[in-house]
């Protein structure tokens, strides 16, 4: 089994970039594969084709049929935990049982949300369109194969057809990526200070309105947030403009800025020269691996 942390993984294979590393590590950390079943001479996607038939999760997890389907529709949206009860249709009951079920066996686990309630104390009246709202927990999947494997394998299992599952994960890698990218951006902040301060609090921010892929927090309680990109492209200034926009938004007062990029920045964004501003590209994450 390949390891399932990022440093572990990254250092076994000994990857000649970081970009190559994060990508390989979205596709088979923690997977049932062996150390001689990947070749980092090749691509992720000609790996993936290579080893297909031989990804299983099912070496050490037993799943009912309804949790597995659940895992499915899970993997496949936003990770809010009654958005896939819903989508499940499994009723709430019942879709709580398998949520507690799957957290027992390590499948996932739960982030919690960091929204404050909008109704505060008894006498303040919500407005009716924000009476049925619920706050909602996230849902994460304990290793990053539990994810591709229920992103691009399963939905297929019962009617496997080699060609339509390489065509989806050849559209949808990227978009794959980019969500370890966002959690492995989560890890890295934690181990960087800020004018002396270290984080002591990091995570993803969602509400009703607005996702903010970091929200950290300092010893002296001062507020990071940033944004993460894994695209082909360079970060322009317009995503710090909508980073400052989301903040306004949640009455957020945040202290430092903080993006991500796999491709860089644009220049104006790098000539802007903010003091709370701080950029992070590909080559940052060496900080994951080199402590």
């Amino acid at each position: 089994m390949l390891p399932k942390e990022f440093k572990q993984f990254s250092t076994l294979f000994k990857f000649g970039s970081i970009e190559k590393a994060i990508e390989f590590y979205a596709v088979f950390g923690g997977s049932n594969l062996e150390l001689d079943d990947i070749s980092i001479i090749d691509d992720t996607l000609s790996n993936i084709l290579s080893n297909i038939h031989k990804m299983t999760i099912f070496d050490n997890i037993t799943l009912t049929d309804d949790e597995f389907n659940f895992l499915i529709i899970l993997a496949n949206q936003d990770r809010r935990e009654f958005s896939a009860i819903s989508k499940s249709d499994l009723g709430q009951l019942k879709g709580k049982e398998i949520v507690s079920s799957l957290i027992d066996k390590n499948v996932i686990l739960k982030e919690y949300s960091r929204e404050e309630p909008l109704k505060k104390d008894k006498k303040h009246k919500l407005k009716k369109e924000d009476r049925r709202y619920h706050i909602q927990h996230k849902l994460i999947f304990q290793t990053q194969f539990l994810r591709f494997y229920f992103t691009f394998i399963a939905p297929f299992v019962n009617n496997f057809d080699l060609e339509i599952v390489i065509n989806n994960i050849k559209l949808q890698l990227s978009k794959y990526i980019a969500r370890t990218f966002e959690n492995l951006s989560n890890e890295l902040i934690q181990k960087i200070s800020f004018d002396g301060l270290k984080v002591v609090e990091s995570g993803g921010y969602w509400t009703k309105h607005v996702e903010i892929d970091i929200l950290a927090k300092l010893q002296n309680k001062r507020i990071i947030v940033g944004e993460c990109k894994w695209k082909n492209s360079k970060i322009c200034k317009n995503i710090l403009t909508e980073l400052k926009r989301k903040c306004e938004i949640s009455n957020i007062e945040a202290s430092y800025f903080t993006l991500f990029s796999k491709s860089g920045f644009s220049k104006e964004l790098i000539n802007l020269k903010e003091k709370n501003l701080f950029l992070f590209d590909c080559d940052s994450f060496r900080g994951l691996i080199d402590d």
